[in-house]
Order: C-alpha cells, then sequence, then structure tokens
C-alpha cells in the first residue's frame, strides 16, 4: 500500500480517486492479517490517530510535509499497515514464550 499510494501521489492523482484505489488493499490487508471485529476497531484508530499524530506533531516541528496538505487517502495506509504489524507482533510474542 505505502508504494502504491506513493506512486499515485507522485502522478497526482485525484484524493477521491486514491482513496478508492487503496480502498481494496486495505480492506484485504485487514481480512487476510485478522479479520476480527477488534482487529477492525484497532486498525480504524490507528486510521484516526496516526495522520492526528502527524498533524499535531510531525508537521509543526517540519519532520514531514504533505506538498498538497494533507490527503484523505493517509487514513488508509495507516489502517492498511495495522493488521500486518499486529500480526507480527503476535509471532514474535509467541517465539518469545516458547524460549522461556
Amino acid at each position: 500500500t505505502l508504494h502504491f499510494s506513493a506512486v499515485l501521489f507522485a502522478q497526482r492523482c485525484p484524493d477521491a480517486l486514491e482513496f478508492a484505489a487503496l480502498l481494496p488493499p486495505a480492506a484485504l490487508a485487514w481480512w487476510a492479517f485478522d479479520g476480527t471485529r477488534a482487529g477492525l476497531a484497532l486498525a480504524a484508530a490507528v486510521a484516526a490517530a496516526g495522520p492526528a499524530a502527524e498533524l499535531v506533531a510531525c508537521m509543526p516541528l517540519g519532520l514531514w510535509e504533505y506538498p498538497r496538505g494533507l490527503p484523505a487517502w493517509v487514513p488508509l495506509c495507516y489502517f492498511a499497515y495495522t493488521p500486518p504489524l499486529v500480526a507480527l507482533a503476535r509471532c514474535l510474542a509467541g517465539r518469545g514464550r516458547r524460549r522461556s
């Protein structure tokens, strides 16, 4: 999703079209890596909190900026990243427990 969004952004794809293009991969990531209501709620929370953190912390400090303002599709990227990262964390946590 990250590379796909970057390519579309670089091509100056309209935000609504980019949102529509990123929605299926984001939903597929949730379904493939989690598929639970709790996972959906967590991904939605991260989708809200991630861009909010960018607006509050990163942009004012000059750490990150979007040349055309914060695009509407950015929350979908956060949503899409959450389920695979949670699955990875569960896998790593499970491996750590087996060694104890």
